[in-house]
């Protein structure tokens, strides 16, 4: 019974060993199986951070590329834009997150949310550019300044902050959970270990005692044995690949860390002393990494900053509100300041105890700096269209002075603005408006700049030069020294001096201060030259319109005199359009002359009274329009059918910017049928040696046929006694009818 007992007692040690073994087993399996499903939950959580990081970045960047083009219109500026909407950019990021969030619910919640917005910003942003492109600098402004961009940035901002608050949730979670397991894990390895070498001990004594009749069983359960170190040697080894793999993970995210160059990224420890440090913060502020840790974050402050406690009131905020972001200066290791953009976050773990601070570091001053350039080029932008719009609307001098000034510090937002007339002949410059600060302004009496030193400031300077004189730091000025100690009394730091032409003459001196030290660089000393021309081209169009008034008071008196002695005329007189032909009016005496009432022959065509072929009559008026000739003979009809021959004076008038002819007309039929009589008679008497009777009879009879245009022509003399022809003869043209009748 006793030896029954001890083989039961051995079998049932080794079943409880096997079943040990195999619980130990499958918990190792589940608890790997559940650390490799953190693994791969948790690279998706970083990658979903990363690809939410890179489109706020590519949002940032479309965001502030067209900034630049919109104000200076420089395509340059758009390279951001232009890489953000590249198929690597924006789009190539949403698809990555898309398929990392294809198996939560929640994430794919959020990017349905985002998708809409970022297309939203897309098309705003695209929209923007080519009304910018389209409609030029103010269309643009007045759709940026609708705030409906940052309106949608807002919006996308807040999604990705929760989706990515949830994301650092999910590794926070997993992180804790793969401690646990690895814990677990650890721990089921070891005592399943012990606990079944026990109770194999205890197997293998007992069988011990029984060799001789259990060898047979000795060498399965050794077999056993070797199997069971196998399997545990196997997962051991996956454990260690498992952690291997780990290892792997935080070595690619520490390479992702240091490969962000634009970015100063490291962590604090609870009492703000570095513990790591990356190639970025190395190039922002020359720290290498074994010079700076463990050193305190204050370093990197300002005196100023350190005196007043503000690290460590940065360090609080991040404790008390979960992050703190400060926007400032920063020293860096040679001694150079810099604006950066700075993000501390508090690092808690699994049991919300503090372990440490994440810190992120930009430097943003060049953008500031841009900024506050941008912000100034607008206020010059609003104070020249502002200007331009008075240019048309206000007409008189002395009021268009006046708003140039207000409009210069109401949008401009200059200290004060003031325009002096300057006198040719005296070299005065006299105040004639001003607008400013009502306390403390400084305005010159009258002041001859001719008289005066070379330090009598950009005033002379601008008008001996012609262009925009200007001083960035009016108390170490050399040419400001005269009127150094009233404009520093005034809280003026720079001026510019604008000269103000009236017909290429300089005439008056637009003058703006400023209380903001080196405020004038290039663009915007361009744009006062631009607004110098515009308020010049102003005051030649007020001169050059009360010259026209003058010159429409002449005209108008000229054209009445001109319709006097039109319409009382005793010539007569037809003015004409000569590109049409048609009668544009005529005198009395030319109604008299060709009887058709004047209503009526306002009516008319020239081609109705000139009997010229209208081929002919256009060639003749193209040379009295071209006057290539200013007298022409031609035959003109009458009401009655009368054909009268007459000399035309054609002369060129322009009537309200039109060219018409004005003709004077001589009805000269009788000067000609006279000077035809006269020449055919000297004919006759020159032919008459020469010719019989008969030939100069017939002489006679053509030449009166033609004088008086008839078809046929004969005569016929008689006797005394009225009964016998004693002479007679035929024209030529009538013997060749008659022989064709014939």
């Amino acid at each position: 019974m006793n030896n029954n007992f001890k083989a039961n007692f051995s079998g049932i040690a080794f079943v409880l060993a096997i079943i040990i073994m195999l619980v130990a087993d499958s918990f190792m399996y589940f608890s790997f199986r559940q650390l490799i499903e953190n693994e791969q939950d948790l690279h998706r959580a970083l990658a979903t951070q990363n690809s939410l990081d890179h489109i706020l970045i590519h949002l940032n960047e479309l965001e502030t590329g067209p900034r630049g083009y919109i104000i200076t219109g420089e395509e340059h500026f758009l390279d951001p834009y232009v890489s953000a909407l590249a198929p690597s950019g924006i789009a190539q990021h949403l698809r990555e997150l898309r398929q990392l969030s294809r198996k939560d619910n929640v994430l794919l919640r959020y990017q349905a949310k985002l998708e809409p917005l970022v297309a939203k910003k897309i098309n705003f942003m695209q929209t923007l550019v080519a009304l910018r492109k389209q409609r030029g600098f103010d269309a643009a402004k007045a759709m940026v300044e609708s705030d409906i961009g940052n309106a949608m940035m807002g919006e996308i901002r807040m999604v990705i902050a929760r989706m990515k608050q949830r994301e650092g949730e999910l590794v926070q979670q997993r992180s804790i959970l793969a401690s646990v397991v690895m814990q677990n894990t650890i721990i089921s390895i070891a005592a399943g270990g012990v606990v079944s070498f026990l109770f194999l001990l205890l197997s293998f004594v007992i069988i011990n005692h029984e060799v001789g009749a259990r060898k047979r069983d000795a060498e399965k359960l050794r077999l056993l044995n070797s199997e069971l170190d196998e399997r545990i040697a196997s997962r051991t080894q996956a454990l260690l690949e498992s952690t291997e793999k780990l290892r792997g993970s935080e070595e690619n995210f520490r390479m992702l860390v240091d490969g962000v160059k634009e970015y100063a990224l490291f962590l604090l420890d609870t009492k703000g002393v570095v513990i790591t440090w990356n190639k970025g913060a190395e190039l922002l502020k020359g720290y290498r990494e074994e010079e700076i840790i463990g050193r305190n974050m204050s370093i990197f402050y300002t005196d100023e900053d350190n005196k007043v406690g503000k690290p460590a009131r940065l360090l609080q905020q991040a404790i008390s509100e979960g992050r703190a972001a400060d926007t400032g200066w920063r020293v860096r290791q040679d001694g150079t300041r810099f604006i950066a953009d700075v993000l501390i976050t508090a690092l808690y773990d699994g049991n919300h105890q503090l372990k440490g601070f994440a810190k992120v570091t930009r430097d943003v001053s060049e953008r500031t700096k841009n900024e506050l350039k941008i912000g100034r080029l607008s206020r010059m932008y609003a104070t020249l269209g502002q200007v331009n719009e008075a240019i048309v609307r206000v007409k008189v001098r002395d009021e268009l002075y006046k708003t140039i000034c207000h409009v210069a510090v109401e949008y401009g937002k200059f200290d004060q603005a003031w325009i002096g007339l300057y006198d040719q002949e005296t070299a005065l410059v006299t105040l004639a408006v001003a607008d400013g600060k009502e306390h403390g302004s400084f305005l010159p009496g009258a002041r001859n700049i001719k008289k005066g030193s070379p330090k009598s400031g950009i005033i002379a300077s601008a008008v001996a030069t012609g262009n925009v004189a200007y001083c960035n730091n009016i108390p170490s000025a050399l040419a400001m020294q005269e009127s150094c100690q009233e404009l520093c009394s005034s809280g003026h730091q720079s001026a510019a001096a604008v000269p103000v032409r009236e017909n290429g003459v300089i005439v008056a001196v637009l003058t703006l201060c400023s209380e903001v030290a080196e405020y004038f660089d290039a663009d915007e000393i361009h744009l006062l030259e631009e607004m110098g021309r515009d308020i010049s081209f102003a005051l030649d169009t007020m001169d050059m319109e009360e010259k026209n008034r003058k010159g429409e008071a002449a005209l108008h008196t000229s054209e009445l005199q001109f319709r006097e002695m039109f319409e009382s005329n005793s010539a007569i007189m037809i003015i004409f359009d000569p590109t049409t032909g048609d009668v544009v009016d005529v005198n009395k005496t030319a109604a008299e002359f060709y009887g058709w009432p004047r209503e009526v022959f306002r009516t008319m065509n020239l081609g109705a009274i000139d009997t010229l072929p209208p081929e002919e009559l256009q060639i003749v008026i193209k040379q009295a329009v071209l006057r290539e000739k200013n007298y022409f003979i031609v035959r003109h009809r009458r009401a009655n059918g009368s054909i009268r021959d007459v000399e035309i004076y054609p002369t060129r008038l322009n009537i309200r910017a039109q060219t018409m002819m004005y003709s004077i007309i001589h009805d000269i039929t009788e000067r000609q049928r006279i000077e035809k009589a006269n020449t055919f008679h000297l004919s006759i008497l020159d032919a008459a040696p020469l010719k019989t009777v008969n030939d100069l009879l017939q002489l006679t009879i053509d030449e009166a046929k033609r004088l008086t245009e008839s078809s046929i022509g004969f005569l016929h003399y008689v006797d005394d006694n009225q009964l016998a022809v004693s002479l007679q003869g035929w024209s030529t043209n009538t013997i060749t009818e008659m022989c064709k009748v014939a």
